[in-house]
């Protein structure tokens, strides 16, 4: 099976509003986007997040969602 390519993959599609010209749409983000928005999550949640520059908090987030999908990868090769 090959790799999935996690960064064009669209999971959730949020819908969006133009206020300004009254349209509606939907813009979506990647399984990347979406697992550093839940590794950041946890990490905020924990008191000892709250030390952490935003900037640090936003790093470490994005570096466990890319070895999330690094280590979904080589399981799916194994599947």
């Amino acid at each position: 099976m090959s790799n999935i390519d996690w960064e064009s993959s669209f999971f959730y599609k949020a819908p969006i509003i133009d206020k300004n010209s009254y349209t509606s749409g939907s813009i979506g983000i990647t399984i990347r986007e979406w697992f550093a928005g839940l590794a950041m999550q946890g990490i905020l949640a924990n008191k000892e997040g709250w030390d952490l520059s935003a900037e640090e908090t936003a790093q470490i987030a994005v570096n466990h969602a890319e070895a999330l999908i690094k280590e979904l990868n080589k399981w799916k090769r194994r599947v």
